[in-house]
């Protein structure tokens, strides 16, 4: 209960970014790279195609990072 209670309150709190120009396609790899034995584990089959026109853009790469983990463990 405690633990719930601490995640509802991290929501409540303003989001701060660490906003840096980087690499798409490096952090999407990185994250996935996280996820892969839990993925294929559960039968989860991810396919990412990175692209080479992808100019690096600015974004929070651990945010960036953290939304994809999330997204693949939910399965």
């Amino acid at each position: 209960m405690e633990s719930m209670t601490e995640d509802m309150l991290d929501f409540s709190k303003p989001l701060t970014l660490n906003w840096i120009r980087g690499s798409f396609n490096t952090t999407v790899q990185d994250a996935l790279s996280k996820v892969k034995e839990a993925s294929e584990r559960n039968n989860v089959a991810i396919e990412y195609r990175s692209n080479p026109d992808v100019m690096d853009i600015s974004f929070d790469p651990l945010w960036l990072e953290q939304v994809l983990v999330n997204l693949v463990q939910c399965y």
